[in-house]
């Protein structure tokens, strides 16, 4: 629908046409941080990341094509904020996890039961991807190795869950992903001269952010 709108508006000049399509996509991007949060496997929230970039791309391109007719800061920032959440948010929630984990106060029995289920997922999931490597994508062992995967990440989604229901603070500070602003990254992270170059490559455009200690 935002797609169709964007296209409307390059043939109608009409600006309704565009601040509807950015409402359209607003709306997609909020559903889109709704199911990030449902899903606890960080395979699922990789294959949502690389499903959604047409959506962060088509975002971007209303707010650039706004940009060009009416150069507001605020667009830019907008802009920046949606190249910046979609690459950057899988490494916030893991950082942030680790974080909760020990400010939360989970026992540390629960803590280590997790830690364990972590270790053989990733054990099964490497054997499964040398059998994988061998030709044998479907046999006896592969098989085997999918059930008892199914039934660990069946524990851990399960155990990540009561952390959420037994702990509150927990899941606050999980999914705290509060991006920095560009006025933070010029005020904090940037040296006098030095500037900051960020990329955002779509499926059919690249836009690149040039953030300069002072100005962008």
């Amino acid at each position: 629908k935002a797609r169709c709108l964007l296209a409307r508006y390059r043939k109608s000049g009409q600006p309704a046409d565009l601040q509807t399509a950015q409402n359209t996509y607003q709306l997609a991007l909020r559903a889109i941080a709704q199911l990030r949060q449902s899903f606890l496997a960080r395979a699922s929230k990789e294959e949502l990341a690389q499903t959604v970039l047409p959506i962060y791309e088509g975002a971007i391109q209303c707010l650039y094509t706004e940009y060009a007719q009416n150069p507001q800061p605020e667009l830019i920032e907008a802009a920046f904020q949606l190249a910046e959440s979609n690459k950057a948010i899988l490494l916030l929630e893991a950082l942030n996890d680790n974080t909760a984990k020990s400010s939360a106060g989970i026992p540390d029995s629960l803590l280590r039961q997790e830690q364990r289920l972590r270790r053989e997922i990733a054990f099964l999931e490497q054997k499964k991807a040398e059998l994988q490597n061998k030709g044998a994508r479907h046999s006896p062992k592969t098989d085997r190795i999918d059930r008892e995967l199914f039934e660990l990440y069946d524990t851990q989604q399960a155990l990540i869950r009561r952390f959420e229901a037994e702990y509150p603070r927990y899941y606050q500070l999980k999914f705290d992903t509060q991006l920095s602003s560009i006025a933070q990254l010029q005020q904090q992270g940037l040296d006098p001269g030095a500037a900051l170059i960020e990329y955002f490559v779509g499926e059919q455009s690249i836009y690149l952010f040039t953030i300069w200690a002072g100005e962008y």
